[in-house]
């Protein structure tokens, strides 16, 4: 299901129901008029009207950005890995995006919206792992640990990429484990909060002062979100909107939690227990992250890409894609499709508790464009490549990128590439 009719869904009037305690003990519930007939469905319906509430008092807030708080909104109801240790890591963002157009903002309203903690580490090159983490400190004569940021329910880390490698060595472990260690003498570990969404906006206007982020590090990302630069009409909005925030305390009553942080975890439970994947689907999954049947699949690509630069190429990508691409698209396509069940309500269906090829199509782009590596070939290429590739992007994606085409002209090819992929990989073989 496509972003613009999640957004629908979302936008509708809230769903109601009467008697949640009739339906749990197997009876029907009347549901705009419609039957709904299990208990199943009833908890499915009772969890997407929670959810609507939490994009909906966010989207009050930020002006613009519906696309871009609808993909946060995913990767943050995500499992992304669950562990050995049982913990289902969260789907943490990555944002890209001109300054002002709501990243932070996204953040914190979120944390709002759900009755959570937040954090907000702002990166500089002095940082220690410790100024994520915390650390030990002496109180009254004895050793007591501070807890550091990351023990928030949402943590932002503001221009992730002005912090060094060691620095975001503190942030690796909190975001697939669940928990931080910290050595005074001994290895002491520390759980985090459940749910931990770790938040992280790239600085992409500036070249001195950036770091590198490293494989493993975006890998531990589940999005990788692009914030779009507003429309004229989406500016006057902002300006109307700014008029009626007297104070900082309008905004956080216009984003008045929709629910508790045990409620949001529930909600997360039942998706990724309850919405099934088949065997086929997860076999698609898997296609479509093995780097040697994606570039066979865009061979008659790679014949057009040097038909456009005047050289050839020997390959698109480079490297090996891991686990993880596979689980986050697992987990994300799960999430789409629980939001995008709900229209069987409207038809007076049970809702669709599956995920197809299409949710996972939705998603794939947003998953796979900071895992993909070009190969050295074509990363020479890309900012001649740009400019052309930039206006066969759907419009939303056209916008995000346009005012950073210069800056970014890496990014542009790989969402073509990934474009390309998704309508070329047939949907189940």
């Amino acid at each position: 299901m496509r972003t613009e009719e999640i957004s629908l869904l979302l936008r509708r009037p809230t769903l109601s129901f009467k008697s949640v305690k009739g339906a749990s003990q197997g009876e029907s519930v009347d549901c705009c008029d419609k039957r709904v007939p299990s208990p199943l469905s009833v908890r499915h319906l009772h969890h997407q009207r929670r959810v609507c509430s939490i994009w909906r008092r966010v989207t009050r807030v930020i002006v613009g950005q519906e696309t871009a708080v609808l993909r946060g909104l995913i990767g943050s109801l995500s499992v992304f890995q669950p562990n050995v240790g049982g913990f289902p890591a969260n789907g943490h963002c990555t944002f890209i995006g001109l300054p002002g157009t709501g990243k932070s903002t996204m953040a914190s309203v979120l944390a709002q919206a759900i009755g959570g903690t937040f954090s907000r580490v702002q990166c500089t090159a002095d940082l220690l792992p410790r100024d994520f983490t915390g650390s030990f400190v002496e109180k009254e004569g004895r050793l007591v640990f501070e807890k550091g940021p990351l023990f928030s329910n949402v943590v932002l880390c503001d221009e992730y990429n002005r912090a060094p490698e060691k620095a975001r060595s503190g942030v690796l472990q909190a975001k697939i484990e669940g928990f931080v260690s910290v050595t005074f003498g001994e290895e002491r570990s520390f759980s985090l909060p459940r749910p931990n969404i770790i938040f992280m906006t790239l600085n992409p206007m500036e070249v001195s002062g950036l770091y590198q982020i490293g494989d493993a590090d975006r890998d531990r990302s589940l999005f990788q979100i692009f914030f779009a630069p507003l429309r004229q009409e989406e500016r006057i909005r902002l300006l109307e909107r700014a008029e009626g925030f007297l104070d900082a305390g309008n905004v956080e009553e216009e984003a008045r939690e929709a629910l508790t942080p045990e409620e949001f975890e529930e909600i997360r439970a039942f998706i990724w227990s309850e919405v099934r994947a088949g065997g086929l689907l997860k076999e698609y999954l898997v296609r479509l992250t093995e780097v040697e049947y994606l570039e066979a699949r865009l061979e008659p690509v790679r014949r057009e890409l040097e038909t456009l630069a005047g050289i050839s190429l020997s390959s698109l990508f480079s490297g090996y894609l891991a686990e993880r691409p596979a689980l986050g698209l697992l987990g994300a396509s799960k999430v789409v499709a629980f939001l995008g069940g709900s229209e069987a309500y409207e038809a007076g269906r049970s809702p669709r508790l599956w995920v197809t090829p299409s949710d996972v199509r939705e998603i794939y782009a947003d998953v796979m464009n900071h895992r993909i590596r070009l190969s050295e070939e074509l990363e020479v290429l890309c900012p001649k490549l740009a400019p052309r590739l930039l206006e066969r992007l759907p419009e939303r994606d056209r916008r995000s990128f346009r005012s950073l085409s210069a800056l970014l002209p890496r990014e542009i090819v790989v969402r073509y590439l990934l474009q390309e992929i998704v309508s070329r990989v047939p949907d189940l073989e």
